[in-house]
């Protein structure tokens, strides 16, 4: 293979992690150069293998790992946490003429934009001096890519082989072949059901680029709870807007005007049926919540919907309601007559008085006995 090298007048620089062990002057390079160079090309599981293993090769081959190899390292790891979040989804593309079937990596996150950012930062420019007229960033995201697809197959793939073209409609073809080492399909690109599924995948990708993410927040109105949806700022969380903002929504900042909005709701469905709800209203805004919908989603789903990349915003009292509500123990010595026989029990020894906390007071036990009247999982006491 051709790889373009910074070299000097003679030959290729050997690499930085080399210093000390190959010596050579910096003051020698004058530019980069094209230089043929072996190597083995090797499928893309085996490279995985390779990647997986790099550090084991290292010490049995004593060599070592050159920061373009330590960078695709990263990726690997990076690729991986996302398959364990399940952060991909199957969809189909036209290569070269053919339709295939494919699984996209789900990068919505703004951790996961974060760490992919500091490896895009960190991409020396030898990832790039096979294909040198190649955006570092195109590449990186291209190896990414290609491993969620590589790893998706493996772990769909059925002991039992089908042939993915033999006899079936377009959608079970595509469904077989995400399993399949072989991608292809026999459908061309104006099947109605590859267009459907390159719409819906791509509706998908296009909502998780938006500035904005949907966010769910616990208002707490006098003596009502009320569920609301907003717009969130991906960048800075503390920045939200009220979904029934229209020219925030159709400007597309959203990620795909008002469907963008209506997709990232029909994901938020499926994990909270107080949002499913919020999606048959007219006008998805609120809900008011009686004591045990608030409890249930503050303790159920809202720590679900933050884990799927959802922005979720909860009152102070709540973050705070270990600190709320307490028990006192006040122990002290027993005052009373030794028992005959010897035998001692836990009065003869000590006396003690349980107390109640709220807020660092002790509550009376006509409160106590109000709030065990109620029967909820959530009661309002001292404004909270």
């Amino acid at each position: 293979m051709v790889l373009r090298l910074p070299s000097s007048k003679t030959e290729p620089l050997p690499s930085p992690q080399l210093e000390g062990i190959v010596e050579y002057d910096e003051e020698d390079a004058e530019e980069f150069a094209e230089w043929k160079v072996e190597g083995i090309v090797l499928p893309a599981d085996c490279a995985a293998e390779v990647l997986k293993d790099s550090a084991r090769l290292e010490d049995m081959l004593n060599a070592v790992r050159g920061r373009d190899l330590l960078l695709f390292v990263y990726a690997r790891d990076f690729a991986l946490r996302l398959l364990a979040n399940k952060r991909f989804l199957p969809s189909v593309q036209d290569k070269n003429g053919k339709i295939t079937s494919i699984w996209l990596p789900l990068i919505d996150r703004e951790e996961e934009r974060l760490e992919l950012s500091v490896i895009e930062g960190a991409m020396p420019q030898a990832c790039t001096s096979a294909q040198p007229d190649k955006i570092g960033s195109e590449l990186l995201r291209g190896f990414i890519r290609n491993f969620i697809d590589l790893m998706c197959r493996k772990l769909a793939a059925d002991s039992k082989k089908v042939d993915a073209n033999e006899g079936y409609e377009d959608s079970v073809r595509w469904a077989l072949a995400l399993g399949d080492r072989n991608p292809a399909l026999s459908c061309n690109s104006e099947s109605l059901v590859c267009k459907a599924i390159w719409e819906w995948s791509s509706r998908i990708l296009k909502s998780s680029e938006g500035e904005f993410r949907l966010c769910f927040r616990i208002d707490d109105v006098g003596e009502v709870l009320r569920l609301s949806t907003l717009a969130q700022s991906r960048k800075d969380p503390s920045l939200v807007a009220d979904l029934s903002d229209s020219k925030l929504i159709s400007a597309g900042r959203f990620g795909g005007e008002t469907e963008g909005m209506m997709l990232h709701m029909g994901f938020a469905s499926r994990l909270s049926p107080l949002v499913e709800r919020i999606l048959h209203m007219q006008r998805p805004g609120g809900l008011v919540l009686s004591p045990s919908e608030a409890y249930d989603f503050l303790d159920r789903h809202a720590p679900l919907l933050a884990q799927n990349g959802f922005g979720v915003m909860v009152p102070d009292w709540w973050k705070e309601r270990r600190k709320l509500l307490g028990m006192k123990v006040i122990a002290r010595p027993a005052n009373v007559p030794k028992p005959s026989g010897g035998m001692f029990g836990i009065d003869a020894l000590l006396d003690y008085d349980l107390e109640i906390m709220s807020g660092g007071r002790e509550l009376e036990k006509e409160e106590i006995e109000r709030l065990l009247s109620l029967d909820v999982p959530l009661a309002r006491l001292d404004g909270r």
